[in-house]
This record gives C-alpha cells, structure tokens and sequence, in this order.
C-alpha cells in the first residue's frame, strides 16, 4: 500500500483485525516509492560479494544436457528494458507478460524425453506460480512453472512442475523434430519476467536437484595452486588475489557462504572475518558467533564472575 505523505503533518497509524488472536508489532518502515522492492519482505541473495563486488557463479549443467538459447527464437525482437543489475549485458533474454507470452524455435532437437528448466530473471513479483503448455513437432504437454522472485544478477532456474501438484516434477517432456514452442497461459495481469534460456536434461541425469538448480562459485582452484603454492606450502609473500581465491575456496567447499549470525548481545557489530567467519566480541564474550562467556564467567551477555554475583546478593 502505497501512502503520500507531507512534511510537518502529523499521522497516526491504527490497526484493525476481526480475527480472534493476537499480533505483536515489533517494527513500522516506511520505505520512499522509489526505494521499494519485494527484497524489504523477502530477502533473496542478490549476489556473493567479496570487498563489495559481486563474485562470478555459475550452474551446473549435468552431462547429456541440452540447451535451447532465446537467442533462435522465433517472432520476437530483444526487449526494450533488460533486466536490471544482470551481470552479463550480451545476453537478450526474451521478455514476457500477459501480452508476450509464446517463445518458439525452429531447430533441430534431439529425440527423447527431457525434463525442461527455465533460466529466468523475475526481479520484481513475488512467486508466482504460471501454467505453461509445451508443443513440440508430434506431441502436447501442460505444467506449472514457479517463477520465484529472483533479483540475483545471474538469474535463477526453475523446472517445470507437474499439472496437478506443485510440488512433482513434471518427468519427461517427449522431444522430437524440429520445432518446439512454449506458452504461459495465465501470466496475471501486470506481472513480467525474462527467460533467458531452456535447460533440457534427460530424466536419469536429473537426479540431484539442487545441483542443477544452485548456482555455484566458478572453480579458481587451478589459478590458487599456480600464483600462491610453491613446494606443495603457501608462499610467503601471498597477493591479495590469494586471499581473495582462498575465500572462493573456502565457500566453494561448503556449498556457499554461510550467515554471520553474530548475537546481537554479545558482538559489537553484526559483519564477521571473512575468514572463518569469526564475530567480533564483547569484553569477556567468546564463540564464533559470541554467544557465550568467557572461562567461568556466568549470565550472559554481562559475563560477571561469581564473586561479582555474590556481592549483587549481599548488598541486595
């Protein structure tokens, strides 16, 4: 809901509710028109950062896969707006809305049956869940696609789900010909995104889900080995790449970066090492996170001594 607002006016806010119950309101934003995205209720990685910019990731792409580029479809011109904050600026994905809905190709397609997965940027909907009808040469199939809301600079995939649940795959889409279209039927009014390519992999090699639909931190393990190892050790004078690399490594590793989650009683800001990810503690506090005392300290977040607590009794 939007509000205008004038300065030096002065405005009360009431809320209402016939349900039974109760609600506890813990904080009221009030955020400028031109600031607003979904991100403020749904926060959705934008990118993995390192010193404020943003690291290449990548998605995996199991073997026997088959990519359809928009680039050869068919009836349509590159869009007018791109997506905002996509890293790549060479690509033309196709826009869609409620009037541009149909993406087709005329080229040769393997013969089989696939599972189909979209690339998409969607940076400004909430999820929304469309119904999508693929025509190929000999055959006709429908399903749902959920598009997410996606603000990420390098898309985000979604497969195409089975009609009747939202939560199966829809396994294998028979493929054959030369011809392959894909309509969104019930895009809802004022609701747009991108589809910047069609993954189709086949069913026994779609095994492992989130493989195919994570993206993941492009491997820098060959160029860490080549400028920061010497004699299987790290050298002694290591670049500030090596750090950097190190760091892609690390989260490479564990399948991405992991949250901070520094307490907010017991660290003195919420960012931690890069490295490690250790929070910077208060005075006598102690853990990655800072969620406990120090040695035989008690009641935390103070970290008084026993004695300390002794004396509190006395005097109270």
């Amino acid at each position: 809901m939007t509000f205008g607002l004038y300065k030096g006016v002065r405005y009360t806010v009431s809320f209402s509710s016939n349900d039974s119950g109760f609600a506890a309101l813990d904080l009221l934003s009030l955020i400028p028109e031109s600031h607003w995205s979904l991100g403020f209720i749904t926060p959705t990685p934008f990118c993995v950062s390192l010193r404020k910019k943003c690291i290449k990731t990548e998605f995996r792409n199991p073997e026997g896969h088959f990519v359809l580029p928009v680039l050869k479809s068919i009836g349509y011109t590159k869009p007018v707006q791109m997506p905002p904050n996509i890293r790549d600026r060479t690509l033309r994905p196709i826009f869609i809305d409620d009037n541009k809905k149909r993406i087709r190709w005329g080229i040769p397609l393997q013969r089989g049956y696939f599972n189909v997965i979209f690339h998409y940027f969607q940076p400004y909907h909430k999820s929304t869940v469309v119904r999508v009808i693929i025509n190929t040469q000999f055959s006709s199939i429908a399903g749902n696609v959920r598009f997410s809301y996606c603000p990420h600079i390098d898309g985000c995939r979604a497969p195409i789900l089975s009609a009747d649940s939202l939560f199966d795959r829809l396994e294998g889409v028979f493929v054959s010909g030369s011809k392959l279209q894909v309509t969104f039927v019930n895009l809802p009014n004022g609701f747009h995104a991108w589809i910047n390519y069609v993954l189709l992999v086949r069913p026994g090699r779609f095994y492992d889900v989130t493989s195919v639909l994570t993206e993941r931190l492009i491997s820098l393990s060959q160029a860490y080995k080549a400028e920061c190892i010497e004699n299987y050790d790290l050298k002694q004078d290591l670049s500030r790449n090596c750090f950097d690399w190190f760091f892609q490594l690390v989260m490479g590793l564990n399948d991405g970066p992991s949250n901070c989650n520094c307490k907010v009683r017991g660290s003195e800001k919420a960012s931690c090492n890069l490295i490690g990810g250790q929070c910077p503690c208060k005075k006598h506090v102690t853990g990655r996170t800072c969620s406990r005392c120090t040695g035989k300290r008690i009641i935390f977040p103070r970290c008084i001594t026993s004695n300390s607590l002794k004396g509190i009794l006395v005097s109270k």
